[in-house]
């Protein structure tokens, strides 16, 4: 016996990420505000203090972080950040383009066969192939490195491939009546 079967299917997956804009990279949070338009304050860590039991601390003047107390790491990472693609704060880079694919093949081959009343075997082979393709699924996944030229991820860096191979072989004899013995192969 001989089966395959086979799943090959394309699909556009159109993602919308928030980026953070070039002024909030920069350090300028002056123009961030929450979804209901509320401004966002961004309070200094080095102003904490205990106040009738209460921690406080003051914003950043003009809600703007200075140059000096940016990450310098920070920054470093941010240059493999792609720029937002279009305006605003949320929402600003649609992914119209990243195609999601899915290949899928499995081959099996099972042979029977009666030696005599008494005496059977199978043996059995599989074989599968799965390949995913999803193009910005790689940034959630530790063991890819996206790469990103322009503002776009390559589209191998979101690829999952997983290959298995099964074999499985039975032998059945019956010594008399009332017993049989197997002996299996997996």
């Amino acid at each position: 016996m001989y089966s395959w079967e086979q799943i090959h299917s394309e699909v556009p997956f159109v993602q919308l990420y928030t980026l953070p804009t070039e002024a909030e990279r920069r350090g300028d949070f002056s123009k961030t505000v929450t979804a209901s338009g509320a401004p966002v304050t961004i309070y200094d860590p080095l102003t904490t203090r205990l106040v009738n039991g209460r921690y406080i601390r003051d914003p950043f003047p003009g809600n703007m972080i200075p140059a000096n107390r940016m990450d310098p790491v920070a920054l470093n990472i941010l240059t493999h950040v792609p720029l937002p693609r279009q305006p605003g704060q949320v929402n600003n880079f649609p992914v119209p383009e990243n195609s999601r694919a899915d290949k899928y093949n499995q081959h099996a081959i099972k042979v029977d066969q009666t030696i005599n009343n008494q005496h059977r075997f199978f043996v059995r082979f599989v074989w599968n192939n799965r390949h995913e393709i999803n193009d910005y699924q790689a940034s959630r996944s530790s063991r890819l490195r996206p790469t990103c030229t322009g503002g776009r991820m390559s589209a191998s860096a979101g690829s999952d491939l997983g290959a298995q191979q099964l074999v499985r072989a039975q032998f059945a004899g019956g010594l008399d009546p009332a017993l049989l013995l197997t002996h299996e192969l997996r």
